[in-house]
This record gives structure tokens, sequence and C-alpha cells, in this order.
């Protein structure tokens, strides 16, 4: 018994320095306004070694993705979420990063433009059984995860013409924190994006005549075409079961008579049958009560937030798994963690409890996923 409340106690101290640990904030709100979420603003760092591509008079770039007014989303530990911004508009600040990286010939006609349609850091704490002690969080290296999404199109300009090049789709992993991080990586990504342009340049005078020509009309369009679905465009929004994403997509609910109950951990749709029973549905997507659209995550269905043309949820894929043990004199919680049954100590009792873990999610437009 002795060893065991030397143990506790160890373990409250350690919780208690300021070096280690960090205070968890009373946010635990399901569905929590994505417009309380916290602001992070970075400053894409300036590239220590430049890149020669003198076939290039310049290097433009636009901003197709769904929402243009973050570039990432993420949460450290139990504190509040928080969007990842640049300090102006990305285009512009990626712009000046690219301008400040490549070095053209401003007497060549041909120019090079940058189309980005996926651009997003999702920073995250995912360690299943991370210990936690009294609400505190032990900081840990290796719990660290950070990844980038990139995808840009590029484009060859000459007069009004454009022609395509490659596209650059990738995703980075680090481990690092994406509030601390996050400028280092994003310049990491666009160099990486840039690394085939530098081998194809001696070629680009070649490729105008080996290759299809575009307008720039025609590539807003099919930059716009991901857009343009009924959810994203209808005023008015039906109620019924989602049980695909196209359906979702499509503002087309298949079931449109239905009730849900929750509780705690669990939300179950059920659907009236003709004999008058109500049976659960177990494979839904989601749902719409004709004012605001849900999905399923884990167990669970969690509001959907609409900023620009992206939707993001405060919700869940796991749970957060709690043992509460007290010992006559000390009551220790430790969250996410197990606890050897073969010592007995007299006196003691435990309880255990489980919560959904939260945390802020966008919802993906290539399959319907929350990342």
């Amino acid at each position: 018994m002795l060893n065991k409340i030397l143990l506790l106690t160890l373990l409250k101290c350690m919780t208690l320095s300021g070096s280690i640990a960090q205070v968890a904030l009373p946010h635990k709100k399901v569905d929590l306004d994505i417009e309380k979420f916290n602001i992070k603003t970075i400053r894409i760092t300036a590239a220590d070694k430049k890149i020669n591509l003198p076939s290039l008079s310049s290097i433009h770039i636009v901003d197709a993705r769904p929402d243009t007014s973050s570039i990432g989303l993420a949460q450290n530990y139990n504190q509040k979420p928080y969007f990842i911004n640049t300090s102006g508009y990305f285009s512009a600040e990626a712009g000046q990063f690219v301008k400040d990286y490549v070095v053209c010939d401003k007497s060549d006609s041909l120019s090079v433009v940058m189309v980005i349609k996926k651009f997003w850091i999702c920073g995250i704490m995912d360690k299943d059984n991370s210990p936690q002690f009294n609400g505190l969080v032990h900081d840990s290296i290796s719990q660290r995860i950070t990844n980038l999404q990139a995808r840009i199109e590029f484009y060859l300009k000459s007069g009004f013409d454009y022609y395509v090049l490659y596209r650059f789709d990738s995703t980075f992993t680090r481990p690092r924190w994406a509030s601390q991080d996050a400028a280092e990586l994003v310049a990491e990504s666009i160099k990486a994006s840039l690394s085939k342009l530098v081998v194809i340049s001696p070629r680009l005078p070649g490729i105008l005549a080996e290759r299809r020509k575009f307008s720039w009309d025609q590539i807003e369009m099919h930059n716009k075409k991901g857009f343009d679905l009924p959810i994203l465009k209808d005023s008015l929004l039906r109620a019924g079961v989602y049980f695909s994403f196209e359906e979702f997509k499509n503002n087309a609910p298949t079931q449109k008579e239905f009730e849900l109950s929750n509780d705690k951990l669990t939300a179950l749709i059920f659907i009236r049958q003709p004999d008058g029973k109500l049976t659960p549905v177990n494979n839904a997507w989601g749902y719409c009560d004709g004012k605001n659209l849900f999905i399923k995550s884990l167990s669970y269905y969690f509001r959907l937030q609409k900023r620009e043309n992206s939707f993001y949820i405060y919700g869940s894929k796991r749970y957060a798994h709690t043992t509460v043990f007290n010992i006559p004199g000390i009551t220790e919680t430790i969250s996410g963690s197990s606890r050897s049954s073969n010592v007995f100590v007299p006196g003691e009792t435990s309880s255990e409890s489980f919560n959904l873990k939260l945390r802020p999610f966008e919802l993906d437009w290539d399959d319907g996923q929350l990342k």
C-alpha cells in the first residue's frame, strides 16, 4: 500500500509541473460552435535557398479550396480547438514565399499558374491511451502528430492559353505540433510541389506544341464543378435520413420520416415500419432535421457546421476511458490507461466511466470522411 501511495503521489507531482502539463479547459460540449474556436496565425518562413527557373517569367497562385479562410484545424490535448490561418490571404502568403524561393527570367513570355485544390493541416494528439491525471495531460513528444494534405494543379501559361503540366498530390506526416511547426511544414510542402517543375523546366517551350490548350474560363469552370452541389447551393434543406455520402451531397435523403433517440454515448435513428413498429437504423450516413445537418461518427450524430464550401464538426472517433481509484485519504483519476489487478489495497474501491473523446474534424469532399 505504501508503494501504491508513493506512486500516486509521484504521478500527481508530475502533473503539477508546468513544463510537462497543460490544464484542461472547460469546453467539453458536443457540437461546440466553430465560431468559438481559437485562431492560430502563422507566417510562412522565407526559404533559405533559392532555385532558378530561367524559362519562366513568373509563378502565380490561385486558391481554389472549399474554405479559403484557413489552412488547418487542430487541438492540443483537451484545450479548445483552433483554426490555423496565415496572417493574410493564403494565396498571397504562399505567392510571396514562391516569389522569394524561385528566381525567374522576367523577360520570358512563359509563366506558371499553381491552382491549389487542397491544402489542409490536421493537427492531432491521437494516442488512444495517452496518460492523464486529475485532468492534466503529460506532454510526450511521441504523441505529436501533424498531417498536411496538399493537392496543387500546375498550368503553363502562354498569352491567353493554358496547358496542363502536372498535379502534385501528397500527404506529409510529421511528429510535430501544428501550433508550433505548421509554418515549417507549409514551406516544406510548397517546395516539394515545385520539385518536378525544376526537372521539366528545360522542356517547357516544347509543351506548347504537345498538349491541348485551355482558356482560363474553362479552368475556372473545372475548379467550381466540385462545389456545384445541391447541399451547398439549395436554399432549403430536406429533412430525412441520408444512407450515403451521395444522398447528402444531393440534398436527397431517402427516408423522410424518422425518430431520434440519444444519450451520453450513443444516438439511434428509428424508422417506423408499416406495422407501426419502430426499427433502429445502423447504416445511416447522417440526417437532416430540416434546419441542421448531422453526420454519424463512432456511435453518435454530430452537427455539421458550414463555412464557405466546407463543413466541420466538433465530434468524436473514439471513447475516453476513465478509472477512478478511491484509497482512504487519496482519490486519483487515471484516464485512458489501465492498472494491474493483482495488487490489493485494503479499503480501496474503483469505478469506470466512458465519454466521447471530442476534437474537431473537417468533412473531406473526396470521400465523405471526417479528417
